[in-house]
């Protein structure tokens, strides 16, 4: 399987259905037929909104940000990837963790104040038991 597609890690693609539809003309066919069989159980198990904790902070197609400062990239290479692993009992980090655990800096404050409203109002909106599927994938995140 591919690792990448352009800017997009492949992992990055599994919580948004946006980013997919965007790149999926330039896919090979067995990575195509993959993410498609993915979206589809998606859809029949009604799990679309609980795949948006898969989405990568980087590249969440909704996440204006992110779209807008290339600083959220460069988070990517310290490690923050998806929002499922900056959760800590079903919240958002502190920065001081953040800035502990992804050796972030002051000027990364603002950026976490973004990161933080986008994840209680788009992400995590009222605490959930989430999905069998779902929580699989978060436990690969985790080394499970």
């Amino acid at each position: 399987m591919e690792r990448a597609f352009g800017e997009y890690p492949i992992q990055s693609i599994i919580g948004d259905k946006d980013t997919y539809k965007k790149i999926k003309n330039h896919m090979d066919p067995i990575t195509l037929f993959t993410l498609e069989l993915w979206f589809k159980i998606v859809e029949i198990h009604k799990i679309q909104e609980d795949i948006n904790i898969l989405k990568w902070v980087a590249f969440d197609s909704n996440f204006v940000p992110a779209r807008q400062d290339e600083g959220f990239k460069r988070w990517v290479t310290k490690g923050i990837t998806a929002w499922c692993t900056l959760e800590k009992k079903g919240e958002l980090e502190s920065f001081q963790d953040m800035k502990d655990k992804y050796d972030l800096g002051k000027h990364d404050f603002y950026r976490y104040l973004q990161l933080r409203d986008y994840y209680r109002r788009h992400i995590r909106g009222t605490p959930k038991d989430v999905n069998e599927v779902i929580q699989t994938i978060i436990n690969s995140y985790e080394g499970k």
